[in-house]
C-alpha cells in the first residue's frame, strides 16, 4: 500500500513539475530589455545634450569595445538601417534586395567604426597625441549618435526629411570636435587639423560602404 501511494505521489510530482519546464519568459526578461533600452536612450540623450561633459565620463568609464558594441552600437546602428528599409518598401523598392543591401550596410557600418578608430589612433600619434584605441573607438562610436537618431526620419523618404536628416547628422561633427581633446590628448594648437582628418576619414569610409552595400540592390 505504501509503495502504491509512493508511486502515486511520484506521478503527481512529475505532473506538477511538467509545466515548469515550458514556462513563458519571466517578467525579468522584459524588465531587462526595458532597462537596456533606458540605458541606451539615456546615454544617447547625454551625448546629444551635453557633449562637452559626457566625454569626460566616457573616458573614465571602464568599458570595453565589446561592451560598446553590444550595449549601444548594435542597437543604435539598427535605427537607420531598419527605417531606411521600411521607408524604401513604401516607395516600391524590392523587398529581398533591399533587405540584403541594408543588412550588408549595417554590418559594414559596424566594422567601419572599428576601421575609422584605428586610423584616428594612428593619426593622433602623428599630431603628438597619446590616444589609445579604446578611446578613439568610443570617440567615433558616440559621435555617430546624431546620425543614428536622425535615421528615424528615413521612414518617410521625401526630400524635406532627407535634408533635415542630413542637417541633424552634421551635429555629430560638433560632438566629435568636443571630444578630440579629451579622448586623444592632441595638443590644442593641432586639434583643428586633426579634426579635419577625423571628419574626412569616416566620410570616405562611409561612401565606400554605401557603394558596396547598394551594389546588392
Amino acid at each position: 500500500m505504501n509503495e502504491e501511494n509512493g508511486h502515486v505521489n511520484e506521478q503527481n510530482n512529475h505532473q506538477s513539475e511538467g509545466p515548469c519546464c515550458c514556462k513563458l519568459p519571466s517578467s525579468f526578461d522584459k524588465e531587462a530589455i526595458l532597462a537596456k533600452l533606458k540605458s541606451i536612450s539615456e546615454r544617447a540623450m547625454a551625448v546629444l545634450t551635453n557633449p562637452a561633459a559626457i566625454w569626460t565620463t566616457i573616458r573614465e568609464e571602464q568599458v570595453s569595445i565589446k561592451d560598446v558594441y553590444m550595449n549601444y552600437l548594435i542597437f543604435m546602428a539598427a535605427i537607420p538601417a531598419v527605417c531606411e528599409f521600411v521607408g524604401g518598401l513604401f516607395k516600391g523598392v524590392p523587398f529581398f534586395s533591399s533587405l540584403i543591401g541594408h543588412a550588408v550596410l549595417y554590418l559594414l557600418g559596424l566594422a567601419g567604426i572599428w576601421l575609422t578608430a584605428i586610423i584616428l589612433e594612428k593619426l593622433a600619434v602623428q599630431f603628438e597625441g597619446s590616444a589609445e584605441f579604446d578611446n578613439t573607438f568610443k570617440l567615433v562610436a558616440y559621435s555617430l549618435t546624431p546620425f543614428y537618431v536622425a535615421g528615424f526620419l528615413a521612414l518617410v523618404q521625401v526630400p524635406f526629411f532627407a535634408v533635415l536628416r542630413a542637417l541633424l547628422s552634421l551635429y555629430g561633427a560638433f560632438i566629435l570636435f568636443k571630444g578630440i581633446g579629451e579622448m586623444t590628448s592632441v595638443p590644442a594648437e593641432k586639434q583643428n587639423l586633426y579634426y579635419l582628418f577625423s571628419l574626412l576619414t569616416p566620410v570616405v569610409i562611409l561612401a565606400i560602404l554605401v557603394t558596396v552595400s547598394w551594389s546588392f540592390i
